[in-house]
């Protein structure tokens, strides 16, 4: 992707080059001395050029430029409105239609346009709706947003099954620092990290081989000074997309409203099958909970399970019956009670008070 710029870049260079000195041999009426300095004035200006407008380039996007665009051809009929106006005046007076003040006065109708026209239209970008006579094109109350992928993502299979479910149909951004990061990784001398890099491009490439998902390679990339989770962050603010991440660790001081992460193992937890309350559980207690005689399992997907009267059966493999489940911010609890015989209930709670005179 690089090698593209940079090629695309060199070839710009060579052609204007080209062309400058082609101008250079024509001009045969002027001295050689003239005519080199003039050539390398030329090919300086250009290059000059062209490093400008590859900095703007970075800095904006596709709809800064259409919005610029479309204010331009605004501001070009409002101005051509009102100079046509202004001639059309002066017309009925005895003023010269060709002097200096109202070539001036018109020069200013032009500027005054085009001023008008980009501020309306920049100020007014997020909320532009065409209008036609008798039909209005108005934009949607709630727009789907496009949607980036974080380093993360790629080190996480679950992606790839995501991405392939169906639920998706976002435009998938790729940027391309990313891909050269993990490229990066693979010079390493950790076995690890080298590995880790390898599984996360061979993913990228199955990502960019499905059919029904639309992958847009982005190729403007932030100051290379930043961490990956900035950058990701200035990326999704400049083209107003969320993130789909694996992991929040790099993102703790994130704070934005106009852009959501997406984690995956928050997506995971809410889908994970519920047990209504009265199904049957078998589990085995791993160790003792907060209240007397509790106990606490997990589940094969790592649900917490509170087991009642289960504190006494830590090690064991043993029947339970949901009472309620509970979301908490770190996942889901399951509460269940202990399903006991007749005579281990009588072992371990016969001496218990309150269990004789429920039982008198």
């Amino acid at each position: 992707m690089k090698k593209s710029l940079l090629f695309t870049r060199l070839l710009f260079i060579l052609l204007s080059f080209f062309l400058i000195i082609y101008a250079t041999m024509a001009m045969t009426n002027v001295s050689l001395f003239y005519r080199i300095a003039f050539g390398i004035s030329c090919v300086s200006l250009s290059v000059l050029l062209f490093i400008s407008i590859d900095l703007l380039r970075k800095k904006a996007n596709l709809k800064t430029l259409n919005t610029l665009l479309l204010a331009l051809f605004i501001g070009l009929l409002l101005g051509k409105t009102l100079t046509t106006l202004f001639t059309e005046l002066i017309s009925f007076t005895a003023l010269p239609q060709f002097s200096l003040s109202v070539s001036l006065i018109k020069s200013s109708l032009f500027l005054f346009s085009l001023y008008i026209a980009l501020i309306l239209t920049l100020d007014s970008s997020k909320e532009l709706y065409l209008s036609i006579p008798y039909i209005r094109f108005n934009k949607t109350k709630q727009k789907s947003k496009d949607l980036l992928l974080d380093i993360s993502c790629l080190h996480d299979s679950r992606t790839y099954d995501l991405l392939t479910s169906g639920i998706i149909n976002q435009k998938i951004i790729i940027p391309s620092f990313i891909e050269d990061t993990l490229e990066e990784k693979l010079e390493k001398t950790d076995f690890n990290e080298r590995e880790q890099a390898r599984i996360a491009l061979l993913q990228l490439k199955k990502i960019r081989d499905i059919d029904q998902l639309y992958i847009f390679n982005h190729q403007v990339n932030p100051p290379f000074n930043l961490n990956i989770a900035t950058r990701t962050l200035k990326i999704a603010k400049s083209l107003d997309a969320n993130i789909l991440v694996s992991s929040l660790n790099s993102y703790a001081d994130f704070n934005s409203s106009s852009i959501q992460l997406i984690d995956i193992n928050y997506l995971s937890s809410i889908l994970k099958p519920l047990k209504p309350p009265g199904d049957t559980i078998e589990l085995k207690i791993q160790r003792s909970g907060k209240e007397p005689r509790q106990g606490v399992g997990y589940l094969d997907d790592g649900t917490m399970v509170v087991v009642n009267n289960g504190g006494d059966f830590i090690g064991q493999l043993i029947n339970t019956q949901v009472i309620s489940i509970k979301q908490t911010s770190s996942g889901r609890i399951v509460f269940t009670n202990a399903i006991l015989s007749e005579s281990v209930e009588n072992k371990h709670f016969s001496s218990d008070p309150l269990y004789e005179n429920i039982k008198s």
